[in-house]
């Protein structure tokens, strides 16, 4: 059984209802009303009472509100209950039995009841002149024993707790160590006396003049001091003669000493020499050695390689610098900058900026008025060249090759023909052919080149099946494009005709779309679809001739 807790008990208490439903493990419980009900320690309540659904339940109460509630309490079933559900006190079958455990523990006359820290236990009474005692060891902290000197604190007992008579000769011990106080016959208290140290006058017992020799005095008991009570050593009683050579006094039984000239340096371990925990002594100069010395000094140095404060040095305005602490060990390095903004065209005179002062990358295409005319002599790049005005070509503009694609070079002032090459062109150092046009493309990279069709650039070849449901259900369409997308609007610019590349893409084609850098569909490669019309078209001739196999078989017949 579980440790017993106080319950709350209180008559009248009035029936009420909960005011929201609950399931089968809630720990907490809204009721509408509290009237005449117990508070402070938990108590029972029942819930559905007399219905399917009843359960017991312990509670305790703050207001309307039931918390640390026990579900499925006396033998009932944690279950759900609706919002209106009947609820109010109960005297539990727990109730009883916790009463009925504490009245079963009594069987004898004198029987004391006690708890084990879960159930109640029966203390049988002990026997005459014992005592209740605490004891740990046993299951219910305590028992019946004995009164013993050790339960006895010392010098508790008075002459009234003594019965008359009761001290008898028996109790009382013999004095030891020589002659002194032994225990006459019957109740009296004989004295023997030792005539060298003790004697008896009118009937006082006394110590004898000089009857204490050292052999009387117990080591450690003579103190001194300043004269007065307790001292036992005169003043002026103990000279150099009296104290023994080998004695070895403690530094800790010596007073300070205070007057000057008492100590001699050679008495010491002073010295003029940088020593650790040793007493300083000039020399003969008057001056010592010392590594750091903490003091408030005033003056100027000698020489000095530290600040006793260190200072901030820092540039403002229109050149910065962040502060750097100076203490005089090192020199101070400020890293200055420019703010942005800050140097305009009237800073800068005509041609002050030559190509060395200008980094590598620096000048982009944002850089580049759209209206400019930009003329070079030859251009190298791997990259790619972007600009709304005129790139005028004195030279070659050169660029890459990788495995895959071919860039093109324009040679002797050519132009470039964004999509095709023009026939004086050559591509990748060979000449196309004067009747020669080749699609030109834009990779990610914004590099423009041509897709290579010859085995020499492949690897991993293989047959490509493409949906042909998806494909022959690609709808040609005539469209115009936004004005934020071609230069003259909706309503200048032409028709235009091909597909939607969104259409692609619901059918499954999305080897025909192309998606822009953050994943959505930007085109339709044209140049992929005539490769997929490409295996309608051997289809479609597979099933002509399969047909026409049959016609001629028919007309055979």
């Amino acid at each position: 059984m579980a440790a017993k807790t106080r319950r709350a008990y209180q008559g009248a208490a009035t029936a009420t209802t909960i005011s929201s439903g609950i399931n089968d493990s809630v720990t907490s419980i809204s009721i509408t009303s509290d009237t005449g009900w117990p508070s402070g320690n938990p108590f029972y309540v029942v819930i559905d009472p007399g219905t399917s659904s009843e359960e017991k339940v312990l509670v305790t109460r703050s207001s309307t509100a039931l918390t640390a509630v026990t579900r499925g309490a006396d033998n009932t079933t944690a279950k759900a209950h609706s919002s209106g559900a009947a609820i109010y006190p109960v005297f539990t079958a727990v109730d009883a039995n916790e009463a009925n455990e504490l009245t079963s523990t009594f069987t004898t006359k004198g029987d004391l009841a006690t708890f084990d820290g879960t159930t109640f236990a029966r203390q049988g009474v002990g026997s005459n002149n014992q005592v209740l005692v605490a004891d740990s060891a046993q299951s219910n902290g305590i028992k019946w024993a004995n009164v013993t000197g050790a339960m006895i604190t010392d010098l508790t007992v008075d002459t009234a707790d003594i019965n008359d008579s009761a001290v008898t000769a028996a109790k009382i011990a013999s004095a030891v160590a020589g002659s002194g106080l032994s225990g006459g016959a019957g109740t009296a208290l004989a004295v023997n006396v030792d005539d060298s140290t003790i004697e008896i006058n009118s009937d006082t017992l006394r110590v004898k003049d000089a009857g204490i020799v050292a052999a009387k005095i117990a080591d450690g008991i003579i103190t001194g001091g300043t004269a007065g009570a307790g001292v036992k050593i005169a003043a002026d009683t103990i000279t150099n003669a009296n104290i023994n050579p080998s004695a070895a006094i403690v530094d800790t039984k010596l007073a300070t000493i205070s007057t000057a000239g008492k100590v001699s340096n050679s008495a010491t371990t002073a010295a003029s020499a940088n020593t650790a925990s040793a007493i300083v002594a000039r020399d003969a100069s008057g001056n010592f050695v010392a590594g750091t010395i903490t003091a408030a000094l005033s003056g100027n140095a000698t020489t000095a390689t530290k600040l006793a404060t260190a200072r901030n040095f820092s540039i403002t305005g229109d050149i910065t610098a962040a502060a750097v602490s100076f203490n005089g060990e090192t020199a101070v390095v400020l890293d200055a900058n420019i703010d942005a903004n800050t140097i305009t065209t009237v800073e800068l005179a005509n041609d002050a900026v030559e190509t060395a002062n200008i980094k590598d990358d620096a000048v982009t295409g944002a850089k580049i008025s759209n209206t400019a005319a930009v003329s070079v002599a030859s251009v190298t790049t791997s990259g790619s060249i972007s600009s709304f005005g005129d790139v005028v070509l004195a030279g070659d503009l050169q660029t890459t090759k990788n495995t895959n694609d071919t860039f093109f070079n324009v040679t002797n002032g050519g132009s470039v023909v964004i999509m095709g090459i023009d026939s004086n062109q050559g591509v990748n150092g060979h000449d196309v052919g004067s009747s020669s046009i080749r699609a030109v493309y834009s990779r990610s990279t914004n590099v423009i080149g041509f897709s290579s069709s010859s085995q020499r650039f492949k690897e991993q070849i293989s047959a490509h099946i493409f949906d042909e449901e998806a494909v022959r259900g690609m709808v040609p369409v005539r469209f115009k494009y936004r004005a934020d997308v071609e230069e003259y609007g909706d309503e200048e610019a032409g028709w235009n005709y091909g597909f939607v590349a969104e259409q692609a893409e619901q059918g499954g084609l999305s080897e025909l779309i192309g998606r822009d850098e953050n994943g959505l569909v930007d085109y339709f490669a044209y140049e992929r679809m005539c490769v997929a019309q490409q295996q309608l078209i051997r289809t479609l001739f597979e099933k002509v001739e399969s047909l026409e196999a049959r016609v001629a078989s028919l007309e055979s017949k």
